[in-house]
């Protein structure tokens, strides 16, 4: 089966119009490349591409009355595996059903609620400065015993974090969009989250439902988008302390496990980001934090997901 190596919007390509009825109408182009040959309802259901029925969403307009109401290809002369993408939208399917009959239309339904863990501390937070994801450093000072290290087990602390919970009616329902979005944080800006803020937790459907419609019976699917908010962002950061290490000032950069001069009994140190040794006299008071990007990240705005608050 082939694969969907990139599905791009062309955004200089967006037109749209208001009818002298009042109707609306908008048009976007997204270019799609395959590894191999390709039909063209794979293409037509790349990851990013909105599906039938869903609302006019961009980087900065929501309009959730215009859905989507065709989907076609093509592809390009100069390969067989480049295609291009038209996707049309109007407001008509809407305006004809002011009462939602078909719940597809319906406007998808979000809520927001807080949960809180018990998280082991890494240090005080710095105050009165914002806190944002791209800091390395965000705390004021580690949580160190009075010998100067870390406790063991790391002392608990709550940790509140916003849960925003978006549940839209959709035509079909792909796993392969659950498996890409699996625990990957956001790389753009949604929701007022800055980039990383913001984690998939889940997507979900509970199946197959169907509606009647104009006398007709219609399948659709209710989707299930859980979103977790965290102000520090969601890199790993901890304070830089090891057993082993290179010595303070030492220029040979050997690593080498860290003793006690007068004891010889090992012991932890201080880190300078790059595997060296901090200064240990009494007076010293400079930590390092590292920050580890253990999530990947994955465009939110591909989820065609409204962009603010409804």
């Amino acid at each position: 089966m082939a694969v969907i190596l990139r599905a791009s919007e062309r955004k200089d390509r967006r037109r749209g119009q208001i009818g002298p009825d009042g109707h609306r109408t908008r048009q976007r182009t997204w270019f799609v490349e395959t590894d191999e040959l390709a039909g063209s309802n794979q293409v037509e259901t790349a990851i990013g591409i909105p599906q039938r029925y869903t609302g006019y969403v961009t980087e900065t307009e929501t309009d959730l009355e215009t859905v989507v109401i065709s989907i076609t290809s093509k592809q390009l002369r100069k390969s067989d595996l480049l295609w291009e993408v038209d996707v049309k939208y109007s407001s008509n399917l809407f305006d004809r059903d002011p009462e939602h009959e078909d719940p597809r239309l319906r406007f998808p339904r979000m809520s927001m609620v807080s949960e809180v863990l018990q998280v082991p501390v890494v240090g005080t937070l710095k105050q009165g400065v914002p806190i944002t994801p791209e800091e390395t450093d965000i705390y004021q000072d580690p949580i160190l015993n009075s010998a100067g290290d870390p406790y063991s087990p790391q002392p608990l602390v709550d940790e509140s974090r916003p849960v925003v919970t978006i549940v839209r009616n959709e035509a079909t329902y792909s796993p392969s969009l659950a498996i890409v979005y699996q625990d990957a944080v956001n790389n753009d800006n949604y929701l007022g989250a800055e980039p990383r803020q913001l984690k998939m937790e889940s997507i979900t459907t509970p199946g197959r439902q169907t509606a009647v419609v104009g006398g007709v019976e219609e399948t659709y699917y209710p989707v299930t988008y859980r979103m977790i908010f965290r102000r520090e962002g969601w890199d790993l950061r901890n304070l830089d302390i090891g057993a082993r290490g290179t010595t303070f000032g030492s220029t040979t950069g050997t690593i080498k496990a860290f003793v006690d001069a007068e004891s010889g009994i090992p012991e932890l140190r201080k880190l300078d980001g790059a595997g060296g040794a901090l200064s240990t006299t009494a007076s010293s008071t400079e930590f390092v934090y590292r920050k580890d990007r253990h999530y990947r990240e994955e465009p939110y705005v591909n989820l065609n997901l409204p962009n603010t608050f409804i």
